[in-house]
């Protein structure tokens, strides 16, 4: 440690002196301050892991926790959900008062949410407006009923940036392993099914992902598939 309290990295190396004989008469060693050196990889480590502006944990790095969490699920027979989180209007606040407020908006919208899951739970930056949480040991649904009302009720207190108040809310899909699905792909895709359908619902709310919003959604897109191939069919006549 330093007088100042800052850590020290430090590289020894040691070897023996040894006499015509072969026997040992002495050691000869050096220190060298390696502090630089480490705190340069931990910070090439943190930037290769985590989202540059939020500071969470980026979505290839999550990629691997979500893999790892249900690896592990399946090995103790556990359940685990997740958490598939998009902020409502999100581009109005880019459009209307610049990129500067809207990405105030989602470093403290990351700061909101991470405050508001449990320490074994892990926060994910997925890309622009759009985070994932991962909530291990699912006990029940009511749990996770909880833990989305807190997210939705902390994230939705207002903030101020440059004389402006904003008051940031959000749609969550939610979907659980093994109950909703087989892997992480099919995780994230009915978690995410399940957030659009938070949406449409009119937003700034939860959506638990159901084999009956597999089947309307499912529905939906060959109607609207059907629809394209019919004005594709008359605009070719």
């Amino acid at each position: 440690i330093h007088p100042s309290g800052r850590p020290l990295w430090l590289r020894a190396e040691a070897g023996a002196l040894r006499d015509q004989h072969g026997q040992i008469r002495g050691f000869i060693g050096t220190i060298v301050d390696i502090t630089e050196f480490h705190e340069r990889a931990s910070r090439n480590e943190f930037r290769a892991n985590h989202d540059s502006l939020t500071g969470q944990l980026n979505r290839d790095h999550f990629e691997r926790h979500l893999r790892a969490a249900i690896s592990g699920a399946r090995e103790v027979t556990d359940r685990i959900a997740l958490l598939f989180i998009d902020l409502d209007d999100f581009k109005v606040i880019n459009d209307s008062f610049g990129h500067e407020a809207g990405d105030r908006m989602l470093k403290e919208v990351a700061q909101r949410i991470h405050a508001s899951i449990r320490d074994g739970d892990t926060l994910c930056r997925q890309g622009g407006d759009e985070f994932l949480v991962i909530v291990d040991d699912v006990v029940d649904v009511d749990s996770l009923s909880c833990i989305a009302r807190r997210i939705l009720d902390t994230v939705s207190l207002s903030f101020e940036h440059e004389g402006r108040d904003f008051s940031p809310t959000l749609s969550m899909g939610i979907s659980i392993y093994p109950d909703d699905a087989r892997d992480e792909s099919e995780l994230v895709k009915n978690a995410d099914m399940a957030m659009y359908q938070a949406k449409d619902s009119g937003r700034n709310r939860y959506q638990f992902f159901t084999a009956e919003l597999n089947r309307i959604t499912r529905r939906k897109a060959e109607i609207e598939s059907s629809l394209r191939s019919a004005l594709a069919v008359k605009q070719g006549l």
